[in-house]
């Protein structure tokens, strides 16, 4: 369950860090149940924008081209896009999420739209879309990393005594603040069992996933699993 307040302080976010022009024209591909809905439709209409509704991310297999400001994607999906060699699509800004971005698939956005920005969005179920973001470095050789918390979010990498571990060392990354969503409708127990006490603010809640913690600030996926779980 996510507040009202959830999603203006993240669509208040997204228009701060994409700026208001990243949402003249964007890519509607994601059905209404699915959370980046909220930054392709929903934010994209609070800043006076359009939105070109498409079936799924696969539709612009079936045109010869597509260009606009702002195109949300999972990088294995886009890949598929990209595979069509008769489609010309062009944003002024992607936003990479809903698993680990290759650090190859940015650079190739880049190459071939070189005046483009990249994202690498990260965020479990539990929060209002994402929890953290990176604007990807175009000549970064890595992976890029899933970035510092997006305003209202707070991220701990904690062992699991709740302590914080050291900078570069693998832990569980808790997410906590305002864009924390209230827990699973009509499941009391098992908000109970995800939904864990703020370490550092016991009346909040916080939920997990794995990372690792740089002395940047930035968080990673933890080399032992590439997608977020919950506990």
């Amino acid at each position: 369950m996510a507040t009202h307040r959830n999603v203006l302080g993240f669509v208040a976010w997204s228009r701060r860090a994409l700026g208001p022009d990243a949402f003249s024209r964007t890519l509607g591909a994601a059905s209404a149940g699915f959370d980046i809905s909220v930054l392709e439709v929903l934010a994209t209409l609070a800043s006076g924008g359009s939105v070109d509704l498409v079936r799924n991310l696969l539709a612009l297999t079936e045109r010869q081209d597509w260009s606009g400001s702002l195109l949300v994607a999972i990088p294995s999906v886009y890949r598929r896009v990209r595979q069509a060699e008769w489609v010309d699509e062009r944003a002024g800004q992607y936003v990479l999420c809903g698993e680990r971005v290759p650090g190859e698939l940015v650079r190739a956005i880049h190459h071939r739209n070189p005046g483009a920005t990249v994202w690498n969005a990260y965020g479990p179920t539990e929060c209002t879309v994402y929890a953290t973001a990176w604007r990807c470095d175009p000549g970064a050789e890595a992976d890029p990393p899933i970035g510092t918390p997006v305003d209202g979010t707070r991220c701990h990498v904690l062992d699991p005594d709740l302590r914080p571990v050291p900078p570069g060392t693998v832990g569980e990354l808790y997410v906590a603040g305002d864009g924390v969503a209230r827990g699973y409708a009509g499941r009391p127990g098992q908000t109970a069992d995800r939904f864990v006490p703020d370490p550092s603010r016991p009346t909040a809640a916080a939920c997990t996933g794995p990372g690792t913690w740089s002395p940047r600030t930035t968080t990673a996926y933890s080399p032992t699993g590439a997608a977020p779980t919950t506990r």
